[in-house]
């Protein structure tokens, strides 16, 4: 009897491939979120290490052009958090959208996978109704020998 052979190997193949893809850009997408959260805690940090220097300073006192400088760089870290967290929504956004087109991926290949399965037990069925054939086949001309052999020996 002939090997087993899945009829729907090569789309099982590609569709193993495009599910590993998907999961590669899942990563990505959560690798840059994370480098974004990063940045913004970082940014958060620095605000609070300018402000705490700030507050200090003009309890010490400090003119004019001072107070403007710690406030123009107090709101240019505030803008910079903002825009992170933009991006931060909108990678937060790609991976929802992402994370559905692995599921979705990862739904095709299971459905294709127990496809083989199933054609892989019936094929075994098929090769053990075979192999009982076979032996029914032996054990009869074998019996059918016997009775030949007998017959003629009286």
């Amino acid at each position: 009897m002939k090997k087993f052979q899945f009829s729907l190997s090569k789309v099982l193949d590609y569709k193993d491939q495009v599910l590993e893809k998907e999961k590669n850009t899942l990563a990505q997408f959560h690798f840059q979120k994370k480098q974004v959260d990063n940045r913004i805690e970082a940014l958060k940090q620095e605000f609070d290490t300018v402000n705490q220097r700030f507050v200090k300073e003009t309890a010490e006192g400090i003119s004019v052009i001072q107070i403007k400088s710690f406030e123009f760089q107090l709101q240019n870290i505030r803008y910079q958090i903002k825009q992170f967290e933009v991006e931060q929504r909108a990678l937060a956004a790609a991976i929802e959208k992402q994370l559905q087109v692995v599921v979705a991926a990862s739904q095709e290949v299971s459905g294709l996978d127990k496809l083989e399965e199933k054609q892989r037990m019936e094929y075994n069925m098929e090769q053990a109704k075979g192999h009982e054939a076979q032996i029914a086949e032996f054990v009869t001309s074998r019996l059918i020998r016997q009775k030949i052999a007998g017959t003629s020996s009286y």
